[in-house]
């Protein structure tokens, strides 16, 4: 995502997926009253992307140099119902082990 969304959209977009991600952690950790399950997945997500962020950007970059489509284009292939609602709706809960 981070990689290939255009700069505008990306401002915007980014940090909203991140505080959404956060909230699905704890939202997911509080209904299986787990809380190693925010540290061992969400929050190392969060770790992960600063550990990796130069290399993040150099790919981004080197992507949106390289880019061949425009913006009307890119969004032509989202769906309004997010992918993991739809998940949760169809399958329920998450088993993590």
């Amino acid at each position: 995502m981070a990689i290939y969304y255009p700069t505008p959209l990306l401002v915007v977009v980014f940090p909203a997926h991140l505080m959404l991600l956060a909230m699905e952690g704890l939202l997911l950790s509080v209904l299986k009253r787990d809380g190693e399950l925010w540290r061992r997945i969400y929050l190392e997500c969060c770790r992960a992307l600063w550990r990796e962020r130069v290399r993040l950007v150099n790919e981004r970059r080197s992507a949106q140099r390289n880019r061949r489509i425009g913006l009307w284009r890119f969004l032509a292939l989202f769906t309004p119902m997010p992918y993991k609602l739809k998940m949760l709706l169809c399958h329920g809960l998450p088993e993590v082990h």
